[in-house]
């Protein structure tokens, strides 16, 4: 814990005592609180950020006796902070995956009446490594490689799709629109179970279910639980305070790894700047959770790629970000994590940004 002990008729102490990574700036003193003391108080927060001193950052006054009157805008809660890999549920890692780049498919064949159903992860082959890990978890499917560059987890067995798959996602629900596709996967694996039906009707039910189009406002049914009216205003660009988020930090961190970006952006001329981002074609109230639990400031936007995109560039959500990610990830994500996370070090440095944003790009790209 950096501890800072700072009078206001006193000069500030230089060098601040560590312990841990958490930094508490008491300010003691039985003046008024004047907008002068604020600025120089605010001056000082900034000088320990440009000295590389990032952490955890919380202002307050003791005004006689009492504490009162945050800085909300230094106030960043030590929240989230634990949970390491060893610590997230793989079943909620593997759901947030799902969420980003799985698929569930049912594939028919009236002519020779065969049927398929298919769970499947699809990534970059540099990130194969994190299909194995999901092989291993589960024990049951395979591992192969397409033309395309591709890598894909396929678990096809009827038998290990009913013991290891099913109860996983009826315990921990989709979050995403995906949800509706797993509902009839789900809906096409009673059916093929069903002896009292013919392979040819077996094939016709799954193809009159596979018939059923999912609406554009589709919303997963996690989002209801816990609203007192089971309605959902899919609109708001806020979440009540009462609400809890369905997001756990298992499903965050999986969905990550499938959709989030640590990237450096150029700004303006001669400065490039640190980012974090995600986008969803569909399910905004995806990313609009998310910038709740990663204590974003930035909204939700409708970009001209025609996707929704949630981005986070201040110093104060980036520090947030950087440990809650903090040795979490399984596939190639922690890599660009670790090399993004690192070059706080070297911020205001255009020249080793530049080479670091070229590094970030060529991990991404291969």
């Amino acid at each position: 814990m950096w501890t800072v002990l700072l009078n206001y008729k006193d000069k500030l102490f230089k060098n601040p005592t560590r312990c841990e990574k958490l930094l508490f700036i008491k300010i003691i003193t039985h003046d008024l609180y004047t907008n002068h003391f604020k600025r120089k108080c605010t001056s000082y927060v900034k000088r320990l950020f440009l000295l590389k001193q990032f952490a955890w950052i919380n202002i307050w006054k003791r005004y006689y006796s009492s504490e009162t009157e945050i800085l909300s805008r230094f106030s960043i809660r030590k929240e989230n902070k634990c949970g390491k890999l060893e610590d997230i549920k793989f079943e909620e890692w593997l759901v947030g995956l799902t969420d980003g780049d799985g698929t569930f498919n049912i594939y028919t064949n009236l002519n020779n009446k065969k049927i398929n159903l298919t769970f499947k992860i699809s990534l970059k082959t540099n990130n194969i490594q994190l299909l194995y890990y999901i092989k291993k978890k589960l024990g049951v499917g395979h591992v192969r490689k397409d033309k395309t560059n591709m890598a894909h987890f396929l678990l096809r067995n009827k038998l290990h799709i009913k013991d290891k798959l099913i109860p996983i996602f009826d315990q921990y629900p989709l979050l995403t629109s995906k949800e509706y596709s797993y509902t009839l996967f789900k809906k096409a694996l009673e059916i093929w179970d069903n002896n009292d039906l013919s392979q040819e009707g077996k094939i016709k039910e799954m193809n009159r279910i596979k018939s059923f189009k999912i609406r554009e406002d589709y919303i997963s049914t996690a989002w209801f639980k816990g609203t007192i009216d089971n309605t959902i205003h899919y609109n708001i660009d806020f979440f009540p305070i009462h609400y809890k988020l369905p997001i756990t930090k298992g499903w965050l961190i999986g969905f990550t790894e499938a959709e989030g970006s640590f990237y450096i952006t150029k700004k303006e001329e001669g400065r490039l700047v640190h980012e974090f981002g995600i986008t969803q074609k569909l399910d905004k109230i995806v990313l609009l959770g998310i910038r709740e639990t990663l204590k974003i400031n930035r909204n939700v936007r409708w970009n001209r790629k025609g996707h929704y995109s949630l981005t986070s560039g201040d110093l104060y959500s980036l520090k947030y970000i950087k440990d809650y990610y903090l040795s979490t990830m399984v596939g190639i994500k922690s890599l660009e994590f670790r090399i993004w996370a690192r070059s706080f070090r070297d911020k205001g440095k255009y020249s080793k940004l530049l080479k670091i944003q070229k590094k970030l790009r060529n991990i991404r790209s291969s």
